[in-house]
């Protein structure tokens, strides 16, 4: 990998409160941009994605790199994708699918779904976290058996995970 680059907006009615995320991001390799949002109603917003568009053109004409992820699916991106694929740069988007263009996926080189991982993640954390059920002394049959199909399907979903990852 070359560069990471992460983008974070920035709320004018609290510029501090990102500044610890933003130095371990420093501290991690990351190359962060920041911008002040405008406030909107009780939010803010804020669009990086002209920072992030500029980001991408530069380092494919400096760096000349062989693939570029996207961890966006946002459809505002797509002229970015075509010049970076017209260039030669491989462009894969990762990114949850059901938020996620469907141009996106389809302009791409590949497309990973984040959705996965994230399954994935949070049911090794809630395995690891949630507390366990008391076990009753008494067990009939039927809850035996429903226990042993449990482990069976457990099993069987540990074995069988993969990564999505959609490639033209």
């Amino acid at each position: 990998m070359v560069n990471a680059y992460c983008y974070i907006p920035i709320d004018s009615r609290n510029e501090h409160r990102l500044d610890g995320l933003m130095e371990a991001l420093w501290e991690s390799g990351y190359i962060v941009r920041s911008k002040l949002g405008a406030i909107s109603g009780n939010s803010y917003r804020c669009n990086l994605d002209v920072e992030m568009a500029l980001d991408m053109l530069k380092s494919a004409y400096q760096l000349k790199p062989d693939v570029v992820v996207i961890a966006s699916g946002d459809g505002d991106f797509l002229p970015i994708v075509n010049e970076l694929r017209q260039l030669g740069v491989r462009v894969e988007v990762a990114a949850f699918q059901d938020n996620t263009a469907r141009e996106m996926i389809l302009k791409s080189s590949g497309f990973i779904d984040l959705g996965v991982y994230y399954q994935h993640y949070f049911s090794q954390v809630n395995q690891r976290f949630l507390p366990e059920e008391p076990v009753e002394e008494e067990i009939s049959e039927v809850s035996d058996e429903n226990n042993r199909l449990d482990e069976e399907q457990s099993i069987a979903e540990e074995d069988s995970y993969e990564t999505t990852v959609y490639n033209r």
